[in-house]
């Protein structure tokens, strides 16, 4: 699945092809920082594992971070982290990890 999605970020990475309007351009440039936002903040957890919140009531050795209005859930293991998954904050995140038990 890591491959998968890593393949697609970098698959999407020449927009040029698609709409070269300076509109679809500066929304594929605010994309772009805002998923690389997200890869620092995997790097950073995959350095400092146990930084975050612990969320023991949704998971054994789940713990999470805030990142502008979105949960990055991670799990900390041996040479880093695995992410688990990441939700907007307003999302009901209880129900979704119930939702994920059945």
């Amino acid at each position: 699945m890591r491959n998968e999605s890593v393949s697609a970020f970098a698959a999407g990475k020449d927009r040029s092809r698609r709409d070269s309007s300076p509109h679809c351009q500066d929304a594929a440039q605010i994309a772009d920082r805002f998923i690389s936002e997200f890869f620092d903040l995997f790097h950073l957890l995959a350095k400092n594992p146990e930084i975050g919140q612990q969320r023991v009531e949704l998971r054994p050795n789940l713990r999470s971070i805030s990142h502008g209005s979105y949960v990055v859930f991670f799990y900390p293991m041996a040479g880093g982290v695995e992410i688990a998954g990441v939700v907007h904050g307003a999302r009901d995140i209880d129900a979704l990890f119930r939702t994920e038990q059945r």
